[in-house]
């Protein structure tokens, strides 16, 4: 369905529920996961075919039977509520999980960078062998140049 074409549609704030789902729902199909795919698309499938049921119901009948309709609502947002904690719970898994693959890298490297600020130190300690075998350089004085 087109987003533009939901502007004509006779039920109110359709064209705005159909374009949040629109945009969700192009946020999932970005998703690896295929048992939240699954998931995910039957969820949004009910509310679409809600939605569509919607559209074709008089206003009499709408409000003759609001109460079921309000039921039905309630289902699909507690069933899009359960898919956004699933995704929730997803990101925060691999927030995680990169979190501690740097944390690893990085203590990686400190230890890299200690043992070769080690190694330098050491090396510079040790005087090399040209400087142990030469003769002591002794200062001229005034008093040496006469």
């Amino acid at each position: 369905m087109s987003r533009f074409v939901l502007l004509f549609a006779p039920v109110p704030g359709l064209a705005a529920v159909a374009s949040i789902l629109l945009e969700i729902w192009d946020a999932v199909q970005l998703v690896e996961s295929p048992k939240f795919k699954h998931e995910t698309s039957s969820s949004f499938s009910q509310v679409l075919l809600f939605i569509k049921s919607q559209t074709y119901q008089t206003f009499l009948n709408r409000y003759f039977h609001r109460t079921a309709i309000l039921e039905q609502i309630t289902a699909c947002n507690s069933q899009i509520l359960a898919v956004e904690n699933s995704f929730r719970g997803s990101v925060e898994i691999r927030t995680l999980q990169a979190v501690h693959d740097q944390a690893r890298q990085l203590a990686k490297y400190e230890k890299l960078t200690e043992r070769l600020l080690e190694e330098r130190t050491d090396s510079s300690l040790v005087p090399s062998p040209s400087l142990a075998t030469s003769s002591p350089v002794i200062p001229r004085t005034s008093a040496s140049r006469k």
